[in-house]
């Protein structure tokens, strides 16, 4: 654990170095997420000892594989700032990000929580997933406001919790938009026309095949 890794760390790389073998068990769940042992996977690869792995449960991906929305993109971002300005900043960059944002948050502060995503992003659709592969097990879905209302009936929530962030649907556009056809035209000049409508579709929470003509066309007129 915390206080005691710096002396442990030094006997398990020489236990290893003497041909043993050492199992390194989270209870944090996968990655190693406010746990050590991530302090001593480092001193092993700097030790160049072999570190295998047998994957175990994972709450971030859990979370995004059942929150619904789309999975190619997310970026996974630790817990949440304590301090309500500091979340505040945070949440409103989630809600320009074109992704899902994954976190972690204590059940004693997600009501504090979601209040704060209210003032700053609150058309950004948002999953809570708790409990995660237990008997309470938990998912659900709404903007900010909904999820509040939900959690103030209960008199709160309990257990682990995972947060997924989506501003997919606020950030959506018409796909006519003047904003789209300058993306577009941008994109192309140093992508193929399938991956500038790609990542162009992302960020206005579009459809590729809504782009693809447009973009084949701006990129041959850009010729």
């Amino acid at each position: 654990h915390d206080h005691n890794g710096a002396k442990v760390r030094p006997k398990v790389i020489e236990k290893l170095r003497e041909g043993g073998a050492i199992a390194l068990v989270s209870d944090a769940g996968t990655p190693l997420v406010s746990d050590p042992g991530f302090k001593l996977v480092h001193d092993l690869r700097q030790q160049q000892l072999p570190v295998h792995m047998s994957p175990g449960v994972s709450a971030p991906v859990m979370a995004l594989a059942l929150c619904s929305f789309p999975s190619d993109r997310f970026q996974f971002c630790g817990f949440l700032p304590p301090k309500s300005a500091a979340r505040q900043m945070v949440l409103a960059q989630t809600a320009e990000y074109s992704g899902v944002s994954l976190f972690f948050e204590s059940p004693k502060r997600i009501e504090k929580c979601l209040e704060d995503a209210d003032r700053v992003c609150p058309d950004v659709q948002i999953t809570i997933a708790r409990e995660l592969t237990k008997r309470f097990e938990e998912v659900i879905s709404g903007n900010a406001q909904e999820l509040l209302q939900e959690i103030r009936q209960r008199g709160g929530l309990k257990g682990e919790i995972t947060l997924a962030f989506w501003p997919g649907a606020a950030r959506q556009v018409d796909v006519d938009d003047e904003r789209v056809t300058l993306a577009l035209a941008e994109a192309v000049q140093s992508m193929s026309p399938a991956k500038a409508a790609l990542e162009v579709a992302k960020i206005f929470g579009l459809q590729k095949r809504q782009l693809y003509d447009r973009a084949v066309a701006l990129k041959k007129a850009a010729k």
